[in-house]
């Protein structure tokens, strides 16, 4: 069940750059404490904003972790017809602490699933800010069977921690 090249390649590329960045702050009395109505709001504005085609290069670095690693990726896929055309659709966001989150979402191109299934990612809160996981982007390259400075072969993907 593997697509064409050039559709994961741009699905990747665009979830990698699709990230968005919404502040929360966070509580000092541990993550059962927390705003996690406010952090499932974020994360998904985040993943919303990362992994929609017509959002910046620019704003997509914005809402990566480690954005200046993927900065090339993000930049190659800001000209791509099909990029422009992915959205992200997130089904859920769980297991929220004060840093980490994880994500179940579908990329879709045209309002198609461009991946026969939900993918697993996660979503990591950098100065109070919630960002898609280096990881959640490089489980995407890997998928593709692609390679970047971002993503050394063997790490862990997809796992919203780091």
């Amino acid at each position: 069940m593997r697509m064409r090249r050039s559709a994961p390649a741009a699905a990747l590329c665009a979830l990698a750059l699709g990230a968005a960045a919404c502040g929360g702050s966070s509580s000092a009395s541990g993550p059962k404490h927390h705003d996690t109505s406010g952090a499932k709001a974020a994360i998904e504005h985040a993943f919303k904003g990362f992994f929609d085609g017509s959002t910046s290069a620019g704003t997509k670095e914005s809402l990566v972790e480690h954005a200046y690693l993927f900065r090339n990726l993000v930049k190659s896929e800001s000209t791509s017809a099909l990029a422009k055309s992915i959205r992200v659709q997130v089904e859920q966001v769980s297991d929220i602490t004060a840093k980490h989150a994880k994500v179940t979402y579908r990329l879709e191109a045209d309002h198609k699933a461009l991946l026969p299934h939900a993918e697993h990612g996660g979503a990591i809160k950098i100065q109070g800010t919630w960002k898609v996981s280096a990881a959640t982007v490089c489980a995407l390259v890997k998928l593709e069977g692609a390679r970047t400075i971002a993503c050394p072969a063997g790490s862990a993907a997809g796992s919203g921690k780091s």
